[in-house]
C-alpha cells in the first residue's frame, strides 16, 4: 500500500509578494473497462497521482492578484494491452505553466483572466516500442480563460465566461488532431428572499459561439461539443 501525503509553504518575501510550493499525493478514479476490452465492464482500481507545484503571488490591489506558477504532475494512465486487456499501460506526465489574474476590478467587479502552456508526454513500453505516439492524446497544449461577473445591484448581476481550448491529439497512434474550441457562456442571475428563504434565479446562454465539432478526451472516445441552449436554475441556501 501506498502513503499518500500532501507538502505546502507560504514564503512572504514582500508585502505584496508570496512564494509558494506544494507536493500532493492522491488517487484518482477510472471507471470501467470500455467494450471493446475483454475485461469490458469491470471496474478499474483508481491510479496514484503525484503533483508538484512552485510559483509566486503578487497583489497588484488588496483584491486583485496575479499568480504565475509551474506544475508537473505524474500518474499512469490505462489502455489497451495486445491481449485485449484494459489495464495500466504508461505513465503520463504533464508538465507546465500557469498565470491566472483573479479578484476584484471594483467593488462591483470581478474577473478572471489566465492561460496555461502543457506539454503531456507518455512513457512506457508501448512507446518504446513504437506502438503508441509519445504526445498524450485529448490534452491541449494551450489554453486561455476569460471570466466577468458584474453586479447591477445588490439582487442583479451579469457574467460572461469564455473559455479557449487548443488543439488535441486524436489518439495515441496517429498524429492527428482536432481543431481548438472556443466556448462560451453569458448570462444573469437574480437574488430573492422569499417565505424566508434566499433563492437565487440564473439563466444562461451556452455555447454563445455556436460552436460544432468534437473533443477528443485523454481515453479515447470524442465527445460531441453541446449545441448553443439557454439554461435556467433555480437555486436556494439551507
Amino acid at each position: 500500500k501506498s502513503v499518500l501525503y500532501r507538502r505546502s509553504g507560504l514564503w512572504n518575501a514582500r508585502p505584496r509578494l508570496h512564494l509558494f510550493a506544494s507536493y500532493v499525493a492522491g488517487l484518482e478514479e477510472w471507471g470501467v473497462a470500455p467494450d471493446a476490452a475483454a475485461n469490458r465492464g469491470a471496474v478499474l482500481p483508481p491510479v496514484e497521482a503525484r503533483q508538484y507545484e512552485i510559483g509566486a503571488r503578487f497583489d497588484l490591489t488588496p483584491r486583485l492578484g496575479f499568480i504565475l506558477a509551474g506544475f508537473d504532475i505524474r500518474k499512469p494512465i490505462y489502455g489497451l494491452r495486445p491481449d485485449s486487456i484494459y489495464a495500466p499501460v504508461a505513465t503520463v506526465r504533464h508538465r507546465g505553466a500557469e498565470a491566472p489574474l483573479t479578484g476584484q476590478l471594483t467593488l462591483t467587479t470581478t474577473v478572471v483572466l489566465g492561460a496555461n502552456v502543457l506539454q503531456a508526454r507518455i512513457s512506457g513500453e508501448q512507446v518504446d516500442a513504437g506502438i503508441v505516439n509519445p504526445v498524450a492524446p485529448g490534452v491541449s497544449r494551450f489554453n486561455a480563460t476569460i471570466a466577468f461577473e458584474q453586479k447591477l445591484t445588490d439582487r442583479w448581476s451579469i457574467d460572461t465566461y469564455i473559455l479557449y481550448e487548443g488543439a488535441r491529439r486524436r489518439d495515441n497512434r496517429s498524429a492527428a488532431e482536432l481543431a481548438a474550441v472556443p466556448f462560451g457562456y453569458v448570462g444573469t442571475r437574480y437574488d430573492v428572499t422569499l417565505a424566508g428563504a434566499e433563492l437565487s434565479l440564473r439563466a444562461q446562454l451556452v455555447n454563445m459561439f455556436d460552436r460544432k465539432g468534437y473533443y477528443a478526451t485523454p481515453y479515447g472516445p470524442l465527445v460531441p461539443v453541446t449545441g448553443q441552449h439557454w439554461r435556467l436554475l433555480l437555486t436556494t441556501r439551507l
